[in-house]
């Protein structure tokens, strides 16, 4: 009786242990740093009326969200994790939360552009979600680009596993794609600039070909692709 007593008290002992760890982990999950702004860049958590101004080198504690307004940029860091926000965007950091598979973080942006760099970690993964598209992350650099008709994904490096809203099928990026859906569609676009860009069109001089810039390559396609 006093073996199995002791077995029972080490097992709750373990238990609590395991749950203390948790607790730790996800509330380092949590914490996000502000490490550079410009412009006006403003935050509320739950239970805020109104958007409060923040800037370079606060800490932000999740769930929160940040907005930035015209001409406005933050910078977010947490452990190697950065978040590039870019102006006139929208983006909620949620709660992290215990899974089974470890701990889970939503990301939801719901306006303008955004660079995620997200380190390799097998224990934790990042889900980061726009009103049409949503990708889930392990460890990759991508950027995000929403508007009021349409979400485009930009994959720099890495993989990337991507899903739409009433769309059945997911996607798989490589380096170097896009994945782009406008409201109402029914699929996923993946666009590969070096396959599917434009050629420029000779200017008159001895054979000249123009070639458009990366960006304007991307945005060229990516229209093309929505109309």
């Amino acid at each position: 009786m006093l073996k199995k007593l002791i077995r029972v008290v080490g097992a709750l002992a373990l238990l609590a242990n395991v749950g203390s760890i948790l607790a730790v982990e996800t509330g380092v999950a949590n914490q996000w740093q502000l490490m550079e702004s410009s412009g006006d860049v403003s935050y509320k958590t739950t239970g805020m009326a109104q958007w409060n101004r923040v800037s370079g080198g606060a800490l932000l504690t999740a769930p929160f969200h940040l907005k930035t307004a015209e001409r406005s940029h933050a910078l977010l860091k947490h452990r190697n994790d950065s978040t590039r926000v870019g102006p006139n965007s929208l983006l909620e950091f949620a709660a992290a939360e215990v899974q089974p598979e470890g701990l889970f973080t939503r990301l939801v942006q719901t306006l303008g552009n955004v660079l995620f760099k997200i380190e390799s970690d097998q224990s934790r993964t990042i889900q980061v979600e726009t009103p049409y598209l949503v990708s889930v992350v392990k460890g990759t650099t991508f950027s995000v680009q929403v508007t009021e008709n349409r979400a485009v994904i930009n994959l720099v490096e890495g993989l990337l596993e991507v899903s739409a809203v009433g769309v059945a099928d997911q996607v798989l990026l490589k380096t170097g794609q896009l994945a782009l859906i406008a409201a109402g569609a029914k699929s996923i676009t993946v666009i590969d600039p070096a396959v599917d860009a434009p050629e420029g069109d000779g200017d008159g001089g001895a054979g000249a070909v123009s070639t458009p810039s990366p960006a304007a390559a991307v945005t060229s396609v990516v229209d093309a692709a929505v109309d």
